[in-house]
């Protein structure tokens, strides 16, 4: 249960702090807000035990994690900025 809570506290922790993020960034290329939630990913998921810390991690397996990562929000920053 205490598991539970944390992980659902942590989502809607992570989920204020990334629209904020995104309001803050839209502006910019959304690359700097891409790195930070991958950083919030790397904290939260192990937190909840979805995924091994980044230690104990591939480095063939962080590379593309990372990038998936900026490529989403390089989409979303142009996607806002073409809709404002």
């Amino acid at each position: 249960m205490q598991a539970l809570r944390l992980g659902l506290i942590a989502g809607v922790a992570g989920t204020a702090v990334m629209t904020a993020g995104q309001m803050a960034y839209y502006k910019a290329t959304g690359i700097v807000f891409g790195l930070v939630v991958w950083g919030a990913s790397l904290v939260q998921l192990p937190a909840m035990k979805l995924a091994p810390p980044v230690w104990e991690m591939a480095p063939s397996s962080i590379a593309p994690d990372v990038g998936f990562h900026l490529l989403y929000e390089v989409a979303v920053a142009e996607t806002h900025r073409a809709l404002s």
